[in-house]
């Protein structure tokens, strides 16, 4: 609880700032009263008419001092619990000798534009007066909206900003500047954080950010894709038809209000862009130069990509065949007729486009493809698949040569590897250059890469623990199943049995024995 002695004192000091606050809200009532006084006599006495044009250039700092005054006499009544000795007519009769203070100035001085207005802001009421050629006054309290960095925004707050600040002469660039650094976040302010603050980087930071966020085509295609992706209507109902109008109205309204010179052609070049692959696009946009591309002028470039693909050939689908030297690549192509072909692209989508080649990073064609890989010398072309971690028989990097589905062979030595990888010093030893592919692997994992001749293999274990019959937890060494077809299991032995005497709680078990197995090579 709070003591006596407190709540006494803090009553007092309520009191004095009540007291306070009413002797300030009173002067400044009086002051506001004897410029309305004023007023009245200018038209019976025009002598005192400059005593009354100066008297009103502050009153829009008198009525922003009586708000606070009043707000201050406001609390302090309520902490005093006396809300009611406030008296709520008085604001809107101070209000009222404002406003024919403002009639009598309009009136008497036709050579100034003098505007204010009376707004009120979360409780607050706020005058603004603004004298064009006078005396100069605060920005007017307009709201001014925040902007993030979104492109559908930018339009309506660049307009909104401009129709603010620029119609008032009396502000500097330099006050512009603040205020338009006050707006922007995001990434908005990030574009423009290195310009310096100054009357003559004002239009400077406007240009940046138009640059930056006035992108109608984003807009636009962002629009028809939401109209695409418009979630269809299960049931009829007040609700949902209402928003399916609003969502189809807005947006058509919004693309309406872009300009777009051909807005059917546009739409339908929307609708064929966003079915190609991203490379074709990247192309397209590459060579196009209109703000807003027309469906003509997309396929003539579909055309024109036609042509180029008719006129080259398919690196995609390389073929190799003969038992050739695989230095002399250039013979490959000349004894091609002794064999049959053989394709190296594996398992690919159709319409997926194809991954980077891993040599040269070139999209536009595969590793088996590439020129420079085929230049390079046999113990090379071995050792850059190994470091990339490639398939010995695709070249692909998504998978290793015992989980590859290709059937194809050497064509040299008809060996299990591409024909890109052969070595005649492989061939010399009967060797597999699969069998090469030696790489440290974690406890547990076996690599079976290629053909072995060895009758054994190795398999993996772990240590686990399990209770016995008596519930006490036993170490022991468990068969890791690695999912291989290369070994199969004919024989096994457990690690141990669970002895029935023993005993945990004497602290005595039989020791355990160790694992038998005997495994057959699976060359199946």
């Amino acid at each position: 609880m709070v003591p006596v002695d407190d709540k006494v004192e803090e009553r007092a000091r309520n009191t004095r700032r009540k007291t306070r606050a009413l002797i300030r809200r009173d002067t400044i009532v009086a002051r506001i009263r004897s410029v309305h006084a004023l007023s009245k006599r200018v038209k019976a006495e025009p002598a005192i008419l400059p005593n009354f044009l100066v008297s009103t250039s502050d009153l829009a700092a008198m009525w922003t001092s009586f708000v606070a005054e009043d707000e201050s006499v406001l609390d302090c009544l309520i902490a005093l619990d006396a809300v009611t000795e406030y008296s709520v007519d008085l604001q809107s009769q101070v209000c009222e000798l404002i406003t024919d203070i403002k009639i009598v100035l309009n009136k008497w001085s036709p050579t100034e534009a003098v505007n204010g207005q009376i707004s009120s802001n979360g409780g607050v009421t706020a005058l603004t007066l603004s004298v064009d050629g006078g005396v100069k006054s605060r920005l007017p309290e307009i709201p001014l909206s925040c902007f993030k960095g979104d492109f559908h925004e930018w339009p309506m707050f660049h307009d909104r900003f401009v129709a603010l600040m620029d119609k008032h002469s009396q502000l500097s660039n330099s006050d512009k500047m603040y205020y338009l650094l006050d707006c922007l976040s995001g990434a908005a302010a990030e574009a423009v954080k290195g310009i310096p603050i100054s009357s003559d980087h004002y239009e400077l930071a406007v240009k940046v950010l138009n640059e930056r966020f006035d992108k109608p085509r984003v807009v636009a295609t962002a629009l028809i894709e939401k109209l695409l992706n418009i979630t269809p209507i299960q049931h009829e109902s007040l609700s949902e038809l209402t928003n399916f109008v609003a969502t189809f109205g807005e947006s058509v309204a919004l693309l309406t209000s872009l300009n777009i010179p051909d807005l059917g052609s546009f739409i339908l070049f929307s609708l064929a862009s966003r079915a190609l692959p991203i490379g074709v696009q990247k192309l397209f946009e590459v060579e196009n130069s209109d703000s807003f591309p027309s469906f003509h002028v997309f396929t003539q470039f579909l055309k024109s990509r036609i042509s180029v693909l008719e006129n080259v050939t398919d690196s995609r689908k390389p073929t190799y065949s003969g038992k050739v030297h695989v230095n002399n690549l250039s013979s490959l192509a000349r004894k091609s007729d002794k064999g049959g072909a053989v394709s190296f692209t594996v398992n690919k989508i159709s319409g997926a486009p194809l991954d980077k080649c891993k040599c040269c990073n070139n999209q536009m064609h595969s590793l088996s493809a590439c020129k420079k890989f085929m230049s390079e010398e046999e113990e090379d072309r071995i050792s850059f698949a190994r470091t990339n971690r490639l398939c010995f028989l695709c070249l692909s990097d998504k998978h290793w040569a015992n989980r590859c589905r290709s059937k194809t062979k050497c064509t040299v030595c008809s060996r299990k590897h591409h024909v890109l990888l052969h070595s005649d010093a492989v061939d010399k030893t009967s060797g597999d250059i699969d069998s090469q592919l030696s790489v440290s692997i974690p406890c547990g994992s076996t690599s079976l890469v290629g053909e072995h001749n060895s009758p054994s293999i190795i398999l993996g274990t772990a240590l686990v623990h399990i209770r016995d019959k008596s519930g006490t937890l036993q170490t022991v060494r468990t068969l890791v199943d690695s999912a291989s077809q290369v070994a199969r299991i004919v024989k096994f032995n457990p690690v141990f049995w669970l002895n029935p005497y023993c005993d945990s709680r004497r602290g005595y078990c039989p020791p355990l024995r160790p694992i038998s197995l005997d495994n057959h090579y699976n060359r199946g």
